[in-house]
């Protein structure tokens, strides 16, 4: 089963929080926005946040016009900062409501405001929400361009956690792609960064994706001994839906190598697990899995009962 990597969860953490916002006094930065007394930046920020956190994928339409008071505000004090930040909202609004074409003009506007004022970090991340509009189109090879930026101006600003997201992103969409040799490269130089940082998270994650381009091509030994990598190393943290997973793609990687024994155990712990999170979705695949093999395996009578 060829699994959807998080290509985009990955690229707009690294721009903004999306998910999981705290609660916004909306009327609170209303009034911090309408009274003139206050500094202009204070203003400003007020309204910034009005339009993301307290509309943004909400109410995209309602927070493209406080984006566009935001950007022409701005625009009449000459504060560049402002200005691209409220095409950037723009450009996140209309990417939700499907409109990627100006979602792709908003973001390069904004790209381009941040070029002037050389703000390396603002262009990163305008970079990143561009790939992640391309990626969503399919159109893969313009994605990897704009993450190739991001991760020279990552490396650039030293911030490596970012390089190690790009790094990982660039790996997915060679694997999209099925250019597994790039995505192998990319993925390893990604596992690197995560054990230097010790994010256990990224490190798991990089062990999964490896062993899921070597069951691309086919390399079952390979990819079995990176799933244990992750499978271990994920005791630390108890993720119980990855452990499922995990398990899910240990069974198959076995069962394509003829092991129909030993792939229906890890298809039964998988099982368990999904179990204890309550997924069906997970329980439903391992359940499929099981009844192939037990067809395969002339046990008739196991494969009519799943």
């Amino acid at each position: 089963m060829k699994r959807k990597l998080p290509l985009i969860i990955l690229i707009t953490a690294a721009c903004f929080c999306m998910q999981g916002k705290a609660q916004v006094n909306k009327d609170s930065l209303k009034g911090i926005w309408e009274n003139e007394n206050l500094h202009d930046t204070v203003r400003l920020e007020a309204l910034k946040n009005l339009a993301w956190q307290g509309y943004g994928s909400v109410n995209p339409d309602s927070a493209i016009i406080l984006a566009d008071m935001q950007y022409n505000f701005a625009k009449s004090i000459e504060n560049k900062k402002y200005m691209a930040s409220a095409l950037t909202t723009k450009g996140l609004c209309f990417f939700y409501k499907g409109d990627f074409i100006q979602a792709i003009s908003q973001h390069e506007e904004s790209l381009r405001i941040k070029q002037e004022v050389n703000d390396l970090k603002g262009m990163a991340n305008s970079y990143s929400n561009l790939a992640m509009i391309f990626a969503e189109q399919g159109n893969y090879i313009e994605s990897i361009k704009n993450l190739m930026f991001r991760l020279k101006l990552s490396e650039k600003l030293n911030d490596q956690k970012s390089v190690a997201s790009s790094l990982n992103n660039i790996g997915n969409l060679y694997s999209y792609t099925l250019d597994y040799d790039k995505a192998l490269v990319y993925y390893q130089r990604a596992l690197k960064m995560y054990v230097q940082l010790a994010d256990q998270t990224g490190e798991i994650n990089a062990y999964i994706n490896i062993a899921s381009v070597y069951s691309g091509k086919k390399d079952f030994r390979k990819a079995i001994s990176y799933y244990n990598l992750a499978l271990t190393k994920n005791e630390n943290l108890d993720d119980i839906q990855q452990k499922a997973v995990i398990c899910q793609n240990l069974g198959m990687a076995h069962s394509s190598l003829g092991e129909l024994a030993l792939g229906n155990e890890y298809y039964e712990k998988s099982i368990e697990w999904a179990n204890l999170i309550q997924s069906k979705s997970i329980q439903a695949n391992n359940y499929i899995q099981l009844g192939y093999n037990y067809y395969e395996l002339k046990d008739n009578q196991k494969a009519i009962k799943l």
